[in-house]
């Protein structure tokens, strides 16, 4: 080998030496590069991980709370339903009185409505043959100031009075009353039912 081989071998050598370590250090960056982006990965999954169970958790609380106040509003329909059962059947049970005791009820109602005394009663169509009887009734409870009368005057209600004077009426029909008391006793009604 001659001087120019030997030095073209040398700078070969050289060239070589320095490229496999140029690639050695290379490997080596990019190991470290991959070490490092691989832990980001992991460390960004994690964070998604941990991201979409704090959403899950924050989802089944609001579905559960959902879910709650709607059971809340089933139940409390449930108890207005009640409520209003109860309201009817006791109208129900006022119009299924035996006949003397609700035209007492009448006369009654027709007593406490009265203003001046003189007023004419209306009855329901289903109680007009108790007109006479509850005039009579109810002029014995007014006394002296009693001068209902019935002229066989009817409306469309399902039972209960009205006292009609000129223009003026003074309205104790049934479900009027029940209306009436309805948002007084509703609470109790309730309380009664549901303890």
């Amino acid at each position: 080998m001659n001087g120019i081989e030997k030095i073209t071998a040398r700078i070969i050598a050289d060239a070589e030496a320095e490229a496999a370590a140029v690639r050695a250090d290379a490997g080596a960056r990019c190991e470290q590069v991959r070490g490092d982006y691989d832990k980001k990965a992991q460390d960004e999954y994690w964070r998604i991980v941990r991201s979409g169970v704090k959403d899950c958790e924050a989802r089944v609380q609001r579905l559960g709370r959902t879910a709650e106040m709607e059971a809340k509003k089933s139940v409390l329909t449930l108890k207005q339903d009640m409520v209003s059962e109860a309201f009817d059947k006791a109208a129900a049970d006022v119009l299924a009185m035996p006949e003397e005791k609700y035209a007492a009820l009448l006369a009654s109602l027709a007593a406490k409505a009265a203003e001046s005394g003189a007023e004419e009663i209306v009855l329901s169509e289903r109680d007009s043959h108790l007109g006479e009887t509850v005039a009579k009734l109810a002029n014995k409870a007014l006394g002296e100031r009693g001068k209902l009368v019935y002229k066989g005057a009817v409306r469309d209600i399902p039972g209960g009075v009205i006292l009609r004077e000129g223009d003026i009426e003074i309205n104790s029909s049934l479900d009027t009353l029940i209306s009436q008391y309805r948002y007084q006793l509703a609470s109790q009604v309730a309380e009664v039912l549901f303890g």
